[in-house]
């Protein structure tokens, strides 16, 4: 019998568009509390929705790639 996909496996996780906080915390290996320590300062970018956060995928890339959250002036004028 097959086993089944955890929503953290890498490929999942590889292939989902929106995330969660803990596939997030999966993705980047690191604890849930990091995660929500990122979105609350607006250095990673999320919706939050009711009492739960999603991020999207592309944004944990964009924030690993050192661009900083999409849509922000960075030229400061």
């Amino acid at each position: 019998m097959p086993r089944a996909k955890k929503e953290t496996d890498r490929e999942t996780l590889q292939n989902t568009p929106v995330l969660s906080v803990a596939q997030v915390a999966a993705y980047l290996n690191v604890g849930k509390a990091s995660i929500w320590k990122l979105l609350d300062s607006g250095k990673l970018k999320g919706a939050k929705i009711g009492a739960d956060w999603r991020v999207l995928r592309t944004e944990v890339d964009r924030f690993l790639l050192g661009e900083g959250p999409a849509g922000q002036d960075e030229g400061g004028e």
